[in-house]
């Protein structure tokens, strides 16, 4: 089919559109409790219960559902979803709009969610229309405040729905935006698996073996600390730029893209981050965080590192830093700094301790395997991610056209 543009004013609709609300098209229906004191379980030899934790915009995660034991079935049997149904988080996290995957047809649902039912349209034009920035944004600014903020569901029933005159326009934009939800869920796939291939690759090529030689980490290079004596208005300014604690904490290799700007005054005596550093945060609330490692690989003049972090450069020629930096994140790695974790509410890591660790490291040639091995991978992963982060753009401006009738498909 071919796209017609069509020309219109902001407050506009095509011909033959029209605009009606929720409850006119659909019936909203809720959830149902658990009867106080009941749990649910893990076997399957109830019916499954649909929670908000289960949810996401599009579909729901099969992985962790869980089950209503057979005592209770009765008195919340009549509280289902079903797979020709769209459901509507409306506590927790509010919003989230999807369809149930065919296994799932009658399961029971959360008392946190509402089942738009009986619908009255093509259900997947409306379901994508209630995931638009028209909707969303309602949800946003309409939520009734409390301890947990919760959708009313009288809220949804007038939520004000936007439609083509005919089903077959409306099953033909479903269409269009099911093939780009499609490529999404492709690429996420892939992403999951990529992941999981790196974890059972760390797993195996960074445990210690037989013959790898044994270094204290303190003879084998110097740590220094982050920013000191800044204030909060020193950052977001000045000509310099810093390593955020994200940026340590989230990637084994640090992201240029993400520095921020920090004032570093003409008598200040700060540290400076130079190529090839391993960075290292300093305190977490669990001791399963501390020492994080990324490395820089970039180089940079006048690059500083937060306060909450602290660097360590190398001075041996028998070490790749790439490999020490997928070392620490390794179980083994992660093993080592929760051994050295210090506290109780919040944990932290003595650079004197650190100095002290001794670890078994293979002969360089194969540091340098392992380490290209893990990059090549990790950059895989980052590609799939642009992919999918472009064509979930392109998949929002589609929704922006095609639910508002701007660009038509017939």
């Amino acid at each position: 089919m071919v796209a017609k543009e069509q020309s219109l004013q902001s407050d506009a609709l095509p011909q033959g559109w029209y605009k009606t609300e929720l409850h006119k098209i659909a019936d909203v229906l809720s959830g149902k409790r658990l009867p106080k004191g009941k749990s649910l379980i893990n076997q399957n030899n109830g019916y499954p219960y649909i929670r908000v934790a289960d949810m996401a915009n599009g579909s729901v995660d099969l992985t962790n559902i869980k089950y209503v034991p057979q005592e209770i079935i009765p008195s919340i049997r009549k509280y289902i979803i079903l797979y020709s149904d769209i459901y509507i988080s409306v506590a927790g996290t509010l919003g989230l709009i999807g369809t149930i995957p065919k296994s799932l047809d009658g399961a029971n649902l959360t008392e946190n969610a509402n089942r738009i039912t009986n619908i009255d349209c093509d259900r997947d034009y409306l379901k994508f229309y209630l995931q638009s920035n028209a909707i969303q944004g309602v949800v946003n600014s309409e939520m009734t405040l409390g301890a947990q903020p919760k959708l009313a569901l009288t809220r949804i029933r007038n939520f004000e729905i936007i439609l083509p005159p005919t089903l077959e326009e409306q099953k033909a934009i479903a269409r269009v935006l099911s093939d780009t939800d499609a490529l999404i869920q492709s690429l996420e796939k892939l992403i999951e698996k990529k992941k999981r291939i790196k974890e059972g690759m760390m797993q195996e090529l960074l445990r210690p073996k037989e013959g790898w030689v044994e270094y204290k980490i303190g003879s084998i290079g110097t740590t220094y600390g982050g920013l000191s004596g800044k204030t909060k208005a020193d950052f977001g300014e000045g000509s310099s730029q810093y390593i955020t604690f994200l940026n340590v904490i989230n990637n084994p290799t640090i992201d240029p893209n993400l520095f921020e700007r920090v004032e570093i005054r003409w008598n200040e005596n700060q540290n400076v981050v130079q190529q090839n550093d391993l960075l290292f945060n300093t305190s977490s609330e669990t001791p399963e965080e501390v020492g994080l490692c990324s490395v820089l690989l970039s180089k940079h003049s006048e690059l500083y590192l937060n306060s909450f972090c602290f660097g360590f450069r190398l001075n041996s020629q028998k070490i790749n830093q790439l490999y020490l930096a997928y070392f620490f994140r390794s179980y083994y790695g992660r093993e080592h700094m929760k051994a050295l974790a210090q506290g109780a509410t919040r944990y932290n890591l003595s650079k004197s301790l650190f100095n002290k660790l001794v670890i078994q490291i293979p002969d360089l040639k194969i540091q340098n395997k392992i380490a290209q091995a893990l990059i090549d991978t990790d950059t895989d992963i980052r590609n799939y991610m642009s992919q999918m982060n472009k064509i979930t753009k392109v998949k929002n401006g589609l929704m922006q056209q095609l639910l508002t009738g701007k660009i038509r498909l017939i």
